[in-house]
């Protein structure tokens, strides 16, 4: 087939690789003849039969449909009229793997193609931070910041559009949402954490910023705390739901960027508002005990005790029935659920700066990272900030959030 293509006998070349490709899946089933038909889509390609050469490719990808390269190339032939459908299968790439740095490269020069500057300057702040990007990544991402235009929050989230665009898959299913019916009386199980040393009012701080951010973010989020400045805070941060709404800051954080401290505001207060914010600053230990207490609450019938039979009793009505609708789960992952969960408070600390780079930063100092400077973050978006908020920050959920709240009033 080869010697055929090279002296220019498409037609003989094709022929050829079709037989052997039904030759080869009859012996070794549809996978067998990957590699033929993949030689098929490059001739084909080469001859300029576009169409012919999409149809191999998408036959191929209905076989291995995490075959990254043959959704690359598709991809490629797709922009050559339609770059908003070569997106499409570059975004697919990276939702199997984040680490495809190919995939971004493209997905950046496609969006800057439809003129969309802020996705792909948000395409190759991802790359740079997850440790990809080459020189000419950097100048291109300078160079788009230069011109694009940040514009103010606006709007307030509601509980429909929080619903739709920003929670998280562990929110949506039955564990989140037995969780919500008994927040305040799981957080009641929980230790409160330490809230530090020598707390002041954040008035009192003589930082404007805090006052202003609270105001801002908490009236985006529809929630609101009292805001304190401490000293030695666990994690740099304290967050309560239960009894009080409080968020308490380390000092240390008062000399950080807006952006990052957007994102303590944002990534606070949506744990607050959704009734999780214990969740935020729980132990290993206090994870498992959390963790099977959910588990026997959604257990078969029967097999709930203890703890878990003390809140089925002390339960509202409303409760209740969120019990029964999921009651004699099995299976159920719980440390999944309360890893969703933290992933849900970061996506919306996100939203609330729309800086990646700090974003990383500040989950990095939360998490006890000891970063010298803020490049020390590159590479690590893969690590605290988890593939799913890589993933968010490049979706269209994060693009309708950020249309919704900065749309004039």
């Amino acid at each position: 087939a080869r010697r055929a293509a090279d002296s220019g006998d498409q037609r003989q070349a094709e022929t050829l690789l079709i037989e052997a490709a039904h030759a080869a899946m009859a012996q070794g089933g549809p996978r067998a003849a990957v590699p033929l038909q993949r030689g098929l889509a490059r001739i084909l390609l080469a001859s300029g039969d576009r169409p012919a050469a999409i149809e191999a490719y998408r036959g191929i990808l209905n076989v291995e449909p995490d075959g990254a390269s043959d959704r690359v190339a598709l991809a490629e032939i797709y922009a050559v009229d339609d770059p908003q459908r070569a997106i499409g299968e570059l975004r697919k790439v990276l939702e199997r793997d984040i680490h495809h740095a190919p995939a971004y490269r493209l997905l950046s020069s496609f969006y800057n193609r439809l003129g969309d500057i802020d996705r792909a300057t948000r395409v190759l702040t991802a790359l740079d931070l997850l440790g990809f990007a080459e020189e000419a990544d950097r100048v291109t991402s300078q160079r788009l910041r230069a011109v694009r235009v940040a514009a103010p929050l606006r709007r307030v989230l509601d509980a429909e559009q929080r619903e739709r665009y920003l929670l998280t898959t562990a929110a949506r299913e039955p564990l989140g949402e037995v969780f919500d019916a008994f927040a305040e009386a799981l957080s009641n199980r929980v230790a409160q954490p330490s809230l530090g040393t020598n707390l002041m009012p954040a008035q009192a701080t003589g930082d404007p910023r805090l006052l202003q951010f609270a105001a801002e973010i908490g009236a985006m989020y529809q929630t609101d705390a009292e805001i304190f400045v401490g000293e030695k805070v666990p994690g740099m941060a304290a967050v309560t739901a239960y009894p009080r709404r409080l968020l308490v800051i380390d000092r240390q954080l008062l000399g950080e960027s807006d952006a990052a401290l957007r994102f303590l505001f944002g990534y606070a207060f949506e744990a607050i508002r959704g009734g999780y914010a214990t969740l935020l600053q729980v132990g290993a230990r206090q994870r498992r005990e959390l963790a099977q207490l959910l588990r026997a609450l959604v257990s078969p019938e029967g097999d709930s005790s203890g703890a878990a039979a003390e809140l089925v009793d002390s339960a509202s009505l409303e409760a209740q029935a969120v019990l029964e609708r999921h009651a004699g789960q099995r299976d159920v992952d719980a440390g999944a659920f309360l890893d969703g969960m933290l992933a849900l408070a970061k996506r919306a600390g996100l939203v609330a700066c729309d800086d990646f780079s700090a974003a990383i930063w500040m989950v990095a100092r939360m998490t006890g990272e000891q970063l010298a400077t803020h490049d020390a973050t590159v590479a690590l978006g893969s690590v605290l900030g988890g593939p799913d908020l890589v993933r968010f920050y490049l979706s269209d959920d994060y693009q309708a959030l950020r249309d919704l709240l900065v749309a004039p009033n």
